[in-house]
């Protein structure tokens, strides 16, 4: 999406970001001799060129991403408190994303890949239609291809809490990797505190899970094994905690692929809290 970052003023920067992409490039980064594809649909329009300039410049195969002539992309504009906490107002309502499945399949797009890991986020399931919904639900269940997830739930992307609790679930099940955020499992659940969301997810899943908990001590949780509370390092004037979790993601996966135990993998790069906008430059 292009996004709107408060520079003070009343002015405002513009990027491109969104939480599968912020992901995706801070795997390229740390992954520079893999091939990151991201899979999206953008417009044919100027600033959809640009989004696709510039995710080959931040290192992503861009190849597979599909270009609807009628549709452009989303948008949102970032608000941040003074302790670097952060909210959005969003433009997405007609964006070419949510056609993604409209011209190929989940898996017309996917299995010419040979992907060694999908990573997906509840987002990315929010904004399908419900027809393309359940094609990827369906692709999902059925691929040997291990599956990343962050349930990133947004109330207002979703009719219902129904639905959003039945497709997150249908993931979550399926994942290998499970990367939520306590806030998120509390909107989604009604539940207060790790305990509570590690119970609820292990219900749904045995995968190995991760709980962010944004300042606070990481959840590391595998059913083979007892869980562990890690302790980011502490960063005491946050600016902009946009993309913190997502490049949790990218630097836990990252090191997953590599070999590394849960434990060493939960390593939080603390940079990105401490620059406006989700994607810090090199």
């Amino acid at each position: 999406m292009v996004e709107l970052s408060p520079q003070g003023s009343g002015l405002y920067r513009r990027d491109f970001a969104g939480d599968t992409y912020n992901t995706a490039v801070y795997l390229a980064r740390h992954r520079p001799l893999d091939q990151i594809d991201y899979i999206t649909a953008v417009g044919n329009d100027d600033i959809s060129t640009e989004m696709l300039e510039e995710m080959t410049r931040q290192g992503l195969a861009t190849a597979e991403i599909i270009r609807n002539p009628d549709k452009t992309v989303g948008l949102y504009m970032i608000k941040t408190t003074l302790e670097g906490e952060r909210s959005f107002s969003y433009w997405r309502g007609d964006s070419a994303a949510k056609r993604l499945f409209d011209i190929k399949s989940p898996a017309e797009l996917l299995d010419p890949l040979q992907p060694d890991l999908i990573f997906l986020s509840g987002i990315s399931l929010a904004i399908l239609s419900p027809e393309a919904r359940r094609a990827l639900l369906d692709f999902i269940a059925t691929t040997q291809v291990p599956i990343a997830f962050d349930p990133n739930y947004r109330p207002q992307l979703w009719s219902s809490l129904g639905e959003a609790q039945t497709a997150i679930s249908s993931v979550a099940s399926s994942a290998r990797y499970l990367l939520t955020t306590l806030d998120d499992d509390r909107a989604l659940w009604s539940l207060d505190t790790m305990n509570e969301a590690t119970d609820r997810w292990r219900l749904i899943s045995d995968t190995e899970l991760v709980i962010k908990n944004g300042s606070g001590p990481v959840r590391l949780s595998n059913r083979l094994s007892d869980s562990q509370d890690l302790q980011p390092p502490v960063v005491e004037r946050p600016v902009d905690t946009t993309g913190a979790g997502d490049a949790f993601n990218a630097v836990y996966l990252s090191a997953r692929l590599d070999g590394q135990t849960p434990r060493s993998a939960a390593q939080f790069c603390s940079r990105v809290v401490q620059v406006r906008g989700a994607i810090v430059e090199v």
